[in-house]
């Protein structure tokens, strides 16, 4: 595997040759993360809240910032990153995302985030661009009202 930094503007980016996964409703819950996508209609956007937890949820993931890509069909309309936020419920040891889009560029537009598949530990000692899982989804895929088979926060045990 190849991996390469980038030093753009002061932030430092791990990126891996390896593609991210797709997220759908169908394969959600068959992550090796605990991940749920949110989403209500409210007004004219939609507003998006991704949560990300560990299976057995003994600490609290390890999350790179989210990015989100608005596009209006094939055109690129904006491109924003997303900073990951701790869950308010902090023993819970959830990170999630939350994010709004108006609906007109819910059929091309994408947002995607990276999980530590390390221990931080592990991960100072990896090469960068190693020991993270990225994961990416199109905004349409997850219409209002549909959640993963563990609802929409994800549960003990599952």
């Amino acid at each position: 595997m190849y991996a390469v930094v980038l030093t753009l503007s002061g932030l430092v980016c791990a990126y891996s040759s390896v593609p991210p996964t797709k997220l759908a409703p169908k394969n959600i819950a068959d992550q090796p993360h605990l991940l749920c996508v949110g989403t209500e209609k409210n007004g004219d956007e939609m507003r998006f809240t991704v949560l990300v937890r560990l299976k057995g949820g003994e600490r609290k993931p390890l999350v790179d910032g989210g990015y989100l890509h608005v596009n209006d069909g094939k055109s690129f309309v904006a491109g924003s990153g997303v900073p990951p936020k701790d869950h308010p419920e902090a023993q819970r040891n959830i990170v999630l995302f939350v994010f709004a889009v108006s609906p007109k560029y819910l059929e091309t537009s994408k947002f995607g985030f990276s999980v530590a598949t390390l221990d931080e530990q592990a991960l100072k000692a990896a090469p960068p661009g190693v020991g993270w899982r990225r994961y990416e989804f199109t905004l349409r895929d997850f219409p209002v009202g549909i959640a993963p088979e563990f609802g929409v926060y994800p549960r003990e045990g599952k």
